[in-house]
């Protein structure tokens, strides 16, 4: 599954099931849809119901951009749109407050596993900001608040980025304390 980019002017249809891009000089290419998962569009293009309705059936997520590059809109198929009571409730988290630290505790517990990831890459010079980000992260699940969070996520940020230094040492670059 790819993106697909078409930057040219021309024609989009559905032909035989599956997509048909013809230029402005009326030449043809069939593209199997089988391999898109989005198109972006930044040419100026003809397109009918018929072929929304083949990326609706392929679940194929339409990106139109204007003249200048910048995004104008998406056409999503109904099958890739959540529900309206879902995205209700999903807002809603934000006026739980446990809701919402236990998103923002998740989210964070997300990052940290990657620098962990990376840093263990380099174990032998970075262990020791290993487990400084881990008294940090032990800390997460005892927050009461955004900020205090947040503050939690800046610590371990710094440590993560200072451990740079022992990675990258006798190169010609250097992280600034």
């Amino acid at each position: 599954m790819k993106d697909l980019f078409i930057f040219n002017n021309g024609r989009l249809k559905r032909k035989d099931n599956t997509i048909q891009f013809i230029d402005s000089d009326e030449n043809k290419k069939i593209i199997p849809i089988e391999q898109v998962e989005n198109i972006h569009l930044l040419g100026e293009l003809d397109l009918n119901t018929q072929f929304l309705n083949l990326l609706t059936g392929h679940g194929i997520i339409l990106h139109v951009y204007n003249y200048y590059g910048y995004y104008s809109g998406s056409y999503v198929p109904r099958t890739k749109q959540v529900s309206g009571f879902i995205d209700v409730r999903q807002a809603a988290h934000v006026l739980d407050k446990k809701k919402r630290m236990y998103i923002a505790q998740q989210f964070l517990n997300g990052g940290i596993h990657h620098m962990k990831k990376n840093l263990r890459q380099h174990k032998e010079q970075t262990h020791l900001y290993l487990d400084t980000i881990d008294a940090e992260w032990s800390k997460i699940d005892e927050t009461n608040s955004i900020p205090e969070l947040m503050g939690i996520e800046g610590n371990i940020r710094q440590i993560y980025y200072q451990s740079f230094n022992e990675i990258i040492k006798n190169k010609d670059f250097q992280a600034l304390r």
